[in-house]
C-alpha cells in the first residue's frame, strides 16, 4: 500500500501551508546567496550559532515590523530575515558590508531600534 493512497496530503493542498512552504524556501535561497557572497561556507562551524540567533531574532521581530507595516509581502519578509541573518554574522564576527538599497536600509534600522 502506497502512502500517497492511504493518507493524502491534505496539508500540500491548504493555501496557508503552500505560502509557508514557498516563503521558507525564499528564506533559504536569500540565505545561500548572502553565505556565498560573503564567501562563507554553508557548513562553517560557526553558522550553526548564527542561524539560531537569526531564526530567534527574525521570530521576535516578524511579528512587530508586521504590525508596524514594515513587512508586507515575501520580498519584506526575505529582507527582513536577511537583516537578522547579517545583524547575526557579524556578532559572531563575520565581516558583512553595510551596503544596499533604501529597503535594505529601512530594514536595519528596524533592527536597530528594536533591539534597543
Amino acid at each position: 500500500m502506497g502512502k500517497g493512497r492511504d493518507f493524502p496530503d491534505e496539508w500540500g493542498n491548504d493555501p496557508t501551508v503552500q505560502t509557508m512552504r514557498r516563503m521558507f524556501s525564499r528564506l533559504e535561497k536569500a540565505q545561500s546567496q548572502l553565505l556565498d557572497s560573503l564567501s562563507i561556507a554553508p557548513l562553517h562551524p560557526r553558522l550553526r550559532k548564527v542561524r539560531t540567533e537569526a531564526r530567534d531574532l527574525f521570530e521576535m521581530l516578524w511579528p512587530l515590523a508586521l504590525q508596524r507595516g514594515i513587512v508586507s509581502g515575501e520580498e519584506q519578509t526575505v529582507l527582513l530575515y536577511l537583516s537578522c541573518l547579517k545583524h547575526s554574522l557579524k556578532r559572531e564576527g563575520f565581516a558583512v558590508p553595510d551596503h544596499g538599497d533604501a529597503k535594505e536600509e529601512e530594514m536595519r534600522k528596524f533592527l536597530k531600534e528594536a533591539l534597543r
